[in-house]
């Protein structure tokens, strides 16, 4: 499904990542913890496809899609309701979409309001 060799990175001389491999089989979770400014944003970036890397290889496996919001969520519709993103996203029923925004804490009308502040939520 992803596999990650020799992965590098640098900012200004600085190395971010340097020499990450990994493999994650199909049906495979991960976490990726740690502290800020370790490289857990930029290694997301290299495998979504919206930065290169300096070294190393990312390849997903035959059919996998990308899903990604970047954490400054630029890429965001501020307009469109949670539900209208995710579903925009991938054409899927209401009721499958409404049950993915559930495990993410949007139970309810909350799928439906685009101006409620985050902090609400």
């Amino acid at each position: 499904m992803l596999r990650v060799q020799h992965l590098s990175k640098y900012f200004a001389d600085v190395p971010i990542l340097h020499d990450v491999s990994f493999a994650l089989a199909p049906g495979e979770r991960v976490a990726i913890s740690g502290p800020n400014g370790c490289g857990k944003s930029t290694l997301l970036k290299i495998v979504a496809g919206t930065l290169l890397p300096d070294g190393g290889t990312a390849r997903l496996g035959s059919g996998v899609r990308v899903g990604y919001y970047s954490q400054e969520q630029e890429t965001l519709d501020p307009s469109a309701t949670p539900l209208e993103m995710v579903r925009a996203l991938r054409p899927i029923g209401e009721t499958e979409a409404r049950t993915l925004l559930h495990g993410y804490l949007f139970s309810g009308d909350l799928v439906f309001d685009a101006h409620r502040p985050p902090e609400l939520w």
